[in-house]
């Protein structure tokens, strides 16, 4: 069995790790874990801290994060914020170990995060996700990095979609002839000034805090990418589909939250009508996340066959839309 990323990591080691690194902000004391993914998280007191190998997530890539999220601050968006360490960095590097660790510190999200599937359990969330994201948009357009090294990557160059044909065995067939199509699908859609830019790229239930006037703010984007708008809007409706919903909240939510997306920004129609196809493509490469990251695995210990994956019951056997 392969060894994954999260599973090389010694989560004794990087207790001791997170406890220094901490001191970096001037704190002192027990970290408490909260989660091992794509990145390592402690809570300390009311701060998160957020440790990642830096052979996974580059430090100029964290700081280019780190950037975008002032810069949504600064237009009065409400998201995560990062905290500046006593010698006013954003992000902290730990080379006293092998590999060494980019590191970084969140205030507490205004809010509680989602419990999982909240998201979908009341149609309200739906308008007000709809215009936050709208909002995101339409400043991230307008977004520039302040120096040119500081640039998030294109999600075409993200490690999961690039290194995709590596990371599934050859004797996947299905999950490479689907990873093939998706890609040829994703490389024929024109770059559009109106359509494209850096966006969340993981708008889900637990990246999502909402505070009792019912305000939404963002946490976790370590996955920002430039990226077509239309992928944001696509991901929330992908897990949506994997719960037991009757089909015509589905159908009420989607249209109600693209309806409210698009009275805040209006992306052309021509996007909105091949969703589906961003649909299918986050559960192509959610599947080799999971094989990377997690190893795929079910609980006896064998990888989950592609065609059992689905986890937003896509229709495999469809063409990808056309614009």
């Amino acid at each position: 069995m392969v060894r994954t990323l999260v599973a090389k990591r010694n989560l004794e080691e990087l207790y001791e790790l997170a406890r220094a690194s901490a001191k970096l902000w001037g704190i002192d004391a027990y970290p408490q874990f909260v989660g091992n993914s794509e990145n390592i998280v402690y809570k300390i007191k009311s701060k998160y801290l957020r440790l990642v190998e830096d052979s996974h997530r580059s430090f100029n890539l964290i700081r280019a994060e780190m950037a975008f999220i002032e810069y949504l601050q600064k237009k009065n968006i409400s998201v995560v914020k990062p905290i500046a360490s006593l010698k006013g960095k954003m992000v902290e590097q730990m080379r006293g170990v092998s590999p060494y660790f980019n590191v970084c510190m969140f205030e507490k999200i205004s809010g509680q995060i989602l419990a999982k599937n909240e998201l979908y359990k009341d149609i309200k969330y739906a308008e007000k996700l709809g215009r936050y994201l709208g909002n995101i948009h339409q400043q991230s357009l307008n977004y520039r990095p302040v120096l040119p090294w500081l640039k998030r990557y294109k999600y075409r160059n993200c490690n999961i979609i690039k290194g995709g044909f590596d990371i599934l065995p050859v004797i996947m067939k299905k999950a490479r002839m689907e990873l093939e199509n998706a890609l040829s699908w994703y490389d024929s859609l024109p770059i559009e000034k109106d359509s494209y830019g850096l966006i969340h790229s993981d708008v889900h239930g637990k990246n999502i805090a909402v505070d009792r006037k019912g305000n939404i703010s963002l946490i976790d984007f370590d996955d920002c990418a430039y990226n077509f708008l239309a992928y944001d809007l696509a991901v929330p409706l992908y897990y949506m589909q994997n719960i037991s919903l009757s089909e015509d909240f589905k159908e009420d939510f989607t249209n109600k939250f693209i309806s409210s997306y698009l009275s805040t920004y209006p992306l052309p129609k021509k996007w909105i009508n091949i969703l589906s196809g961003f649909i299918r493509l986050r559960n192509i490469e959610l599947y080799i996340w999971k094989l990377k990251m997690l190893g795929g695995h079910d609980d006896a210990g064998n990888i989950i066959p592609f065609k059992d994956f689905s986890m937003g019951k896509v229709d495999l056997k469809c063409n990808y839309p056309k614009l």
